[in-house]
């Protein structure tokens, strides 16, 4: 693989190619035009040097550090001129969006450099995700968008990561984010909020009512933050128009406040997505029950719950209360010690389900969860199970839409033998029952050190009606 050139003797890690823009030295320009793929870019382009630019360090694309470009007019002035190849703007996007798929961002950034006409195709996908993790950061980013407008209609994406280490004390300029970028994000999807620990101190009645001004905004992430629940229905509950929420591992602490946070809108999610983790597991609990009394029961959609013994009853209370609107529902059954799924023993518990005989084992998460009264499912997904189980078996007769179309299930093993496979012929009696005649698709995800074509043959050859419908399809994590 060829290095990118160094310049400045490599001692600037992201000035080079920003200098390039900045001051037109056509020379390391050139040289970075060497690392643009050969097939799609037979010529350089001509240089636009109608404005000039400055680049601020404020975030991330992807996970990789974004520069962002701060311009302003500047008088237009003579550039060498170089052959080009004219490309269709189409193809020009679809080149720049394959680049953006680049984690180091190198490919985009050489595509930036092309010309004035692939510079503005790859803006959208430069701003496209900011990450804030200080408050310079913050403030940079802040005076970016207000000297040029058009980088804030940009951004769709907002992570907010006051930490990057595991100190554990608020930071004050959490309650400023709020307040300074609103009305500047007009075009805003989504806002992470990841390593965000707080006691209410600044994630304050203040905090969301300038929270509220992100109208524009439909989803909300909340991963590996540290924080009472209600500050957490408060988020939700600020945003006037979310229609999306996902809350990752959850670590319980106090709130300080005398009064509880506000709860200033009635969300109305349409889907939803928990997995918060062993720290505080009684956390998807309570937050199904927050659920269940919000507005929100009578709009939700799809629901991918990540769940234990602990929570079993919950989430099956949960699935009976919304069965009729579900459409589409993620079931990940979280493993713990060698066991694949979790079972009451009266003499053995905690054995890997290759090594019992289930007849004498009550599965406690099927007792606890059923499917019957998903009578509007379009897609039904297990994780982190063995499917071949009477446990899942019986998930699976239980099915009750007319509109499923798509199934997912879970397959893996721990050694490269084959034999080690579960034997899926098992599964032949429901997936050829009249009432998943419908299925469009039947997708298995496989972990483990098996090869993709030794697998897929399996499958095929224990599911050979499944196959012959062309509705098999194998993913490999």
């Amino acid at each position: 693989m060829r290095k990118e050139p160094k310049i400045n003797g490599g001692k600037e890690k992201h000035l080079p190619w920003l200098h390039m823009l900045a001051t037109n030295n056509h020379k390391h320009w050139r040289k970075f035009l060497s690392f643009l793929p050969s097939k799609t870019i037979s010529h350089a382009s001509t240089i636009s040097t109608a404005s000039a630019h400055i680049f601020c360090n404020v975030g991330e694309c992807g996970n990789v550090e974004l520069n962002i470009p701060l311009t302003w007019s500047s008088p237009p002035h003579t550039t060498p001129s170089m052959s080009s190849l004219m490309l269709p703007f189409e193809l020009v996007d679809k080149i720049i969006s394959e680049a953006s798929s680049d984690h180091s961002s190198a490919t985009l950034r050489a595509c930036a450099l092309v010309c004035e006409t692939w510079r503005a195709a790859a803006r959208p996908y430069i701003f496209r995700k900011i990450k804030i993790l200080d408050e310079s950061q913050l403030a940079t980013l802040e005076t970016l968008i207000g000297t040029d407008p058009a980088v804030g209609v940009l951004i769709r994406e907002l992570i907010i990561q006051p930490r990057t280490e595991p100190e554990r004390t608020p930071s004050r300029w959490i309650s400023r984010f709020p307040a300074v970028l609103p009305p500047h994000l007009n075009r805003l999807q989504t806002i992470q909020l990841v390593d965000l620990f707080d006691f209410g101190e600044y994630c304050n009645p203040d905090f969301f009512s300038a929270f509220s001004a992100f109208a524009s905004v439909d989803q909300l992430i909340l991963r590996h933050c540290a924080l009472d629940l209600r500050l957490v229905y408060s988020c939700v509950s600020a945003l006037p128009n979310i229609r999306h929420l996902h809350v990752g591992t959850m670590l319980p602490v106090p709130y300080i406040l005398p009064h509880a946070p506000p709860q200033l809108y009635a969300p109305q999610l349409l889907s939803i997505k928990l997995n918060v983790g062993s720290m505080y597991p009684m956390a998807l609990e309570e937050i199904l029950e927050w659920m269940l009394g919000s507005s929100s029961k009578d709009y939700l959609r799809s629901a991918s719950l990540t769940t234990r013994i602990v929570n079993a009853t919950a989430v099956g209370n949960f699935i009976d209360e919304l069965g009729g609107l579900l459409q589409h529902l993620e079931l990940d059954f979280v493993r713990f010690s060698a066991s694949e799924i979790e079972y009451d023993s009266e003499s053995t518990p905690n054995l890997s389900i290759a090594s019992f005989d289930l007849r004498h084992y009550r599965p406690v998460m099927k007792a606890d969860i059923s499917l019957a009264k998903c009578t509007a499912l379009r897609s039904l997904s297990f994780r982190g199970c063995n499917p071949t189980l009477p446990a899942f078996l019986a998930f699976l007769s239980e099915i009750n839409s007319p509109y499923i179309r798509k199934l997912s299930l879970w397959a893996t093993s721990s050694g490269a033998d084959r034999a080690i496979l579960p034997d899926f012929r098992v599964l032949v009696e429901q997936l050829d029952s009249r009432h998943l005649r419908g299925l469009e698709e039947v997708c298995f995800t496989y972990r483990g050190p098996l090869q993709r074509a030794f697998v897929l043959e399996k499958l095929q050859r224990d599911l050979p009606n499944v196959d012959s419908r062309g509705i098999l399809r194998l993913v490999m994590t």
